[in-house]
């Protein structure tokens, strides 16, 4: 089994930008449908097209537990916050899985609706669901600022910035650099980093170690909608052999000294 494609994306701060019209109306229709289910509370019939795995009365008293908490009042019309979108090809077939987060306002706070989905030849199945009930408090929760700094926090923020300066200057003086060979391929490898750490910035701890990791650029910070902010950095080797070279062939440049002529 392997993945042939994947599509990940956020709604952005741009009110411009529209998610939902990047997203089949198929897949928000059957989430709509969903969320209406589950608040009629006809959790038995939500249970009958989960996974297997997923069939069992622990998972039916959790959908239960989840119901309750929700607020009252009448929601205003979905709106999608998040989009997760993978094709998977094993010997078994081709399999598209859609993992969707959608928020509904109510008069007093606004709930975050998750389902992630599996389709196949032989049918749609659900293989998540949960129910956020207070989005402010994930975005209190999440949110970034310098009363937080610890010095885990303050450790990898310097790094960030240590490697975002190293790569900027690599850039910077390869792009200025006259007569340069294969100027453009220097500048794609400045931009490359080996390895990769990932530093969650509410939990303020390492989440993700992989030395096998291809990263472009070597540093960036992201932040999803309604989760945490994550600094992601690599070792920044295209940027370091490049500035040890152009200090090598300084160093190793001859130096051409000027004598004024004797005067006639």
């Amino acid at each position: 089994m392997y993945p042939i494609a994947q599509i990940m994306i956020s709604d952005p701060a741009n009110p411009a930008f529209d998610l939902q019209t990047m997203v089949p109306e198929a897949d928000m229709e059957r989430v709509r449908a969903d969320y209406t289910t589950f608040v009629s509370g006809d959790l038995s019939e939500l249970q009958a097209r989960m996974d297997s795995s997923l069939r069992t009365p622990e998972t039916l008293t959790q959908l239960t537990t989840m119901r309750e908490m929700l607020p009252e009042g009448v929601p205003a019309p979905a709106r999608l916050i998040n989009m997760n979108w993978r094709l998977v090809e094993s010997t078994n077939g081709s399999r598209r899985m859609t993992e969707l987060v959608v928020a509904y306002d109510y008069p007093d706070k606004t709930v975050l609706f998750t389902a992630a989905y599996t389709e196949q030849a032989a049918g749609v199945t659900i293989n998540r669901m949960f129910l956020q009930p207070d989005a402010g408090s994930l975005l209190q929760t999440h949110r970034v600022g310098f009363d937080q700094l610890s010095p885990p926090h303050i450790l990898f923020i310097t790094l960030y910035l240590i490697i975002m300066t190293i790569t900027v200057w690599a850039l910077y003086s390869c792009l200025m650099t006259t007569g340069l060979k294969w100027k453009w391929a220097w500048a794609i490898f400045i931009l490359i980093g080996i390895g990769s750490v990932s530093f969650q910035w509410s939990g303020g701890a390492l989440t993700h170690i992989q030395p096998l990791f291809i990263r472009l650029p070597s540093a960036a910070i992201s932040q999803m909608f309604f989760q945490s902010a994550v600094v992601h950095f690599s070792l920044p080797l295209g940027a370091v052999l490049f500035l040890l070279r152009r200090f090598k062939s300084r160093k190793a440049a001859p130096v051409t000294l000027t004598q004024d002529e004797p005067a006639t």
